[in-house]
This record gives C-alpha cells, structure tokens and sequence, in this order.
C-alpha cells in the first residue's frame, strides 16, 4: 500500500508531521488552468521530494490551448531534472503532449470519472437509496482497457458519502478528505470582491485564493465550498469495508484549503 499526501506549498511539506510514513507528495490543481503552478514553485517542490526520496505527482487541471502550452514548459523543465515523477492529467488533451515523455506515468484524475454526486443524496430528499448513487465511469471495463492502452495505469478517485462502486484488478488511488461536486470553466470569482460585481466572463486575478463561499440547505447533510470553479464536501477519512482489496494508494488531503 502506497500512502500520499496533498500540499500546496514548499512551507507546508517542510512543516509536514510524519513525513517518512508517506511515499508521494501531490502539488498542482486539479480544476483551474489559471493555477498551474510555476515552474520555480514546482521545482523546489520537486527537488525535495527527490531529496527525500518521495515520488512527486503532479496534478493537472481542465485545460484550454494556453494551460496546455503551459504545462508542455513545466513537463519538459522538470523532466530535465529528473524524469521519474507522474502527472495526474484531469484533462484527456494532455496525453498528446505527455507522449514525448514515457517515463512519466500517467494517472487518470477524479475529475474525468462521471458520477452522481451531492450532499443531496445523504438526506433522502431525492426519495432514491444512497446505494443507488455508487455507480461511476469506472464501472465500464471498456473504458478501463481504453484508458490503459493510452498508457494510462492508474486511476485516482475520491470517495463521497455515498460510497463508490470500484473494479476488481485495477491500480486505484483514494483521495481521502473531500469529495468533488461539480466543476465549471466559469468561475463566479472575478470582482467578487467589487460593487461592480455581475457574474460576467472577467480577467483573473485569482481573487479565490483569498476567500471560500460556502453553500448550505436544508437538503444537504454538509456544507459546500465553493473554491474558484469548483464545489467541493469534506468527507471522513474512513474506507468503506466494501472497498478493501479493491485499491493500492491513499492521498490525503488534510484539509479544504488545500485545493486553493
């Protein structure tokens, strides 16, 4: 069993407790291009973990033309460093360019998997069984030999309240921490912070890293937060019985704001 860990900056890894009981260090974001990290940030990450002796996992958002040529630099520069590292791609546009770099090994992220999810489901407004909400992509056997003919091996996913029906025999990773709810290319941040706010398609500036909204109803078991394009739940940092056996790695996400 492999165990990771999500941080979001070099501070944090150095201030980590029990650094030795993890094997890989997740960096990156998953959902917004705009948050890729550069390359001076990801190379003092990357050097510490070869320094540690810690495989590093890079993750990578939804992706436009420009985040792609974004992160075709990054591969390459980090790559010059050192190839044996992964890239968890949430954005099938990126396999093209991780073809020039075929030791990298290539993870297939949480955000690619189609799921029901919600914290509706937990509160029986929805008049259905939780257990009626498990099914997923990863289901299919056929995508599954598609996936890892494009040399994808590894799939990684998070486990909402609901649980997840996983296959047998396949590389599964485990996010444990929070569950992701929807993800959007819009994001409702710009000028959130102005009186000429008006939910219209703005310049960026990144003015999610600073602040969460958070979402909550009576149909919900748990709050939402949003965090720039995404909504996300916490979830408990306990494994399903029924899942035993069926994964082979473990990242924790210790808490909400690492996904800033």
């Amino acid at each position: 069993m492999e165990f990771g860990i999500k941080i979001s900056s070099l501070e944090e890894l150095q201030n980590l407790k029990y650094l030795d009981k993890y094997n890989l260090i997740y960096f990156g974001n998953e959902f917004c291009e705009r948050k890729i990290p550069t390359f001076s940030e990801t190379k003092e990450i990357f050097e510490f973990c070869i320094k540690k002796n810690k495989t590093f996992v890079l993750l990578t958002p939804l992706l436009t033309n420009l985040g792609i040529n974004n992160l075709k630099h990054l591969i390459k520069d980090i790559s010059e460093i050192n190839k044996k590292f992964e890239v968890t791609i949430n954005d099938l546009g990126l396999l093209e360019i991780l073809e020039a770099f075929p030791e990298v090994k290539i993870n297939y992220g949480r955000v690619l998997i189609r799921m029901k999810k919600g914290p509706e489901i937990m509160t029986g407004c929805l008049k259905e069984s939780p257990d009626n909400f498990k099914d997923n992509s990863l289901s299919n056997p056929e995508l599954l030999d598609f996936l890892k003919d494009l040399n994808i091996k590894r799939f990684e996913t998070d486990v909402p309240p609901q649980g997840i029906d996983l296959p047998e025999n396949s590389n599964i990773t485990l996010y444990l921490g929070n569950s992701v709810i929807s993800v959007t290319r819009r994001c409702i941040y710009p000028k959130c912070n102005t009186s000429e706010y008006n939910y219209k398609i703005e310049p960026c500036k990144k003015e999610c890293l600073n602040q969460i909204i958070t979402k909550e109803t009576k149909y919900f078991d748990r709050p939402v937060f949003i965090i720039g394009n995404a909504e996300l739940i916490k979830t408990e940092m306990i494994i399903p019985e029924e899942l035993k056996n069926k994964f082979n790695r473990i990242v924790i996400f210790p808490n909400i704001k690492n996904n800033l």
